[in-house]
């Protein structure tokens, strides 16, 4: 839940961007759905403490 102007989004959406995405959070934190816009880019992987 983004608060922060998109700054990840826009570096991890450069066309030369090579990596692989991860997020990091509690497991009491995943959701089934979340509000997505057009500037967003989606983890490859998501890794939690459960």
């Amino acid at each position: 839940m983004g608060r922060g102007r998109g700054y990840y989004d826009k570096y991890l959406s450069l066309p030369g961007f090579r990596g692989v995405k991860v997020g990091v959070c509690y497991a009491h934190q995943l959701v089934g759905e979340l509000p997505v816009e057009p500037h967003d880019v989606f983890m490859d992987y998501v890794i939690t403490d459960g």
